[in-house]
């Protein structure tokens, strides 16, 4: 079951944003990106968590795993006067029981499963870009249907998802 805490959280001075905006979210969390063409932002939150059964809960044991709560922090997309539009659930995305390096962070509480800390917008194909630390691993999702196009990373672990892990020219 997901947990959902509810303040009301502000940006202040982003880009051109001089005024505070009240967004219906737990916490923002790192950066605010705001998009041109429709002058919505975007904005990383932590506002979520979940069980997760079998979830890794040693980096250097694969073999123990547990019933635990790992924290997800999604990307929402907001307009000027507040109204979230798109959200973006990274456990829901990607593989919810796959760990990189400090993906255990904060247990026995809450697995730090993603640190999502960076996000860009791409014009060119309406898709946002988000870098998710914890999961060694930069991803690019569709804005308009939220389906994953891509993962640059380290390819261990991606059962399931190898068709969107890029590969290096050779």
């Amino acid at each position: 079951s997901r947990r959902r805490h509810t303040r009301y959280g502000t940006v202040t001075g982003v880009q051109t944003c001089a005024l505070p905006i009240s967004v219906d979210i737990g916490e923002f969390h790192d950066e605010a990106l705001r998009e041109g063409a429709t002058g919505s932002y975007f904005v990383i939150v932590r506002d979520a968590s979940r069980r997760v059964q079998d979830f890794p809960i040693d980096e250097f044991d694969e073999t123990a795993t547990g019933n635990v709560f790992v924290v997800d922090e999604p990307v929402i997309e907001f307009t000027p006067d507040g109204t979230i539009v798109n959200r973006w659930d990274f456990l829901d995305i990607l593989k919810d029981t796959r760990i990189g390096y400090d993906g255990t962070t904060g247990l026995p509480d809450a697995a730090d499963w993603a640190h999502v800390n960076g996000i860009d917008f791409d014009p060119n194909d309406n898709a946002i870009i988000v870098s998710l630390r914890n999961q060694d691993a930069v991803v690019k999702i569709s804005r308009s249907d939220s389906e994953l196009q891509w993962i640059l990373g380290t390819p261990a672990n991606w059962e399931g998802f190898e068709e969107f892990l890029l590969t290096p020219d050779e």
